[in-house]
């Protein structure tokens, strides 16, 4: 078993504390063409994917070969993600250090914050109140970090391709009341999306953190599913 870090935003983890996010997705990095057929990207082992037989330029420049093991950068089933979020460590005692986490920072102070030892705590910030403002998710230590996430399957497969169900599982929520013709409405927690379908939330949300052009490229992308375990 191997642990990895993985990033997330506000709204993504305010998803996986409520238990509506199980599945992520990511960019396969380098970018495999558009032309490349489902079929041509296959479980070679534990460590990775490999993609069959594309003679492509980009993969034949890329690795002189027409044959390329891709590993996928998030681990494989039985391996473990663990989360970094917007952050800070608020105060330092002789025993323990309390880490307050800004995706929790309007629920209760239980969630919000977390006592590690001190002996675990070695940061090399100084604590700060909130209100001086929160450190980057990028710079969160393992030993701050509240969640962990179980991985339980990785894929590969073209971002349009996402089902409905895969995108609620995705974190999308149903927001308000059906109308009147039963048409039910989409979205997530903390942004301002609308949607008829929980597909075209998911659009919204990955152009709104990947750009405007980002979901007509249509790239393909690892879909890691996990569960979500807590400290």
């Amino acid at each position: 078993m191997t642990e990895r870090p993985i990033l997330f935003s506000g709204p993504m983890v305010r998803a996986l504390l409520d238990g509506r996010k199980t599945q992520t997705r990511r960019i396969v990095k380098p970018p495999v063409s558009a032309a490349a057929e489902a079929e041509q990207l296959r479980i070679a082992s534990p460590e990775g994917y490999r993609i069959h037989g594309y003679s492509g330029r980009l993969w034949r420049a890329f690795t002189g070969s027409a044959e390329h093991a891709v590993r996928c950068p998030y681990g494989v089933p039985g391996d473990r993600l663990w989360v970094k979020e917007t952050w800070t460590e608020h105060e330092r005692f002789t025993n323990l250090s309390v880490i307050v986490y800004a995706a929790s920072q309007r629920q209760s102070w239980t969630e919000m914050h977390r006592d590690v030892p001190i002996e675990l705590a070695k940061s090399k910030y100084p604590p700060r109140p909130m209100q001086e403002g929160w450190r980057p998710s990028i710079h969160m230590p393992r030993w701050a970090s509240r969640l962990t996430l179980a991985v339980s399957d990785v894929r590969v497969e073209r971002l349009q391709d996402i089902s409905e169900s895969d995108a609620e599982a995705e974190g999308v929520i149903i927001q308000g009341p059906p109308d009147r013709d039963g048409g039910r409405h989409f979205g997530v927690n903390g942004t301002q999306i609308d949607e008829k379908t929980a597909a075209r939330a998911f659009r919204s949300l990955w152009s709104g953190i990947n750009g405007p052009d980002s979901w007509a490229a249509n790239p393909w992308v690892w879909v890691v599913t996990f569960e979500v375990e807590r400290p």
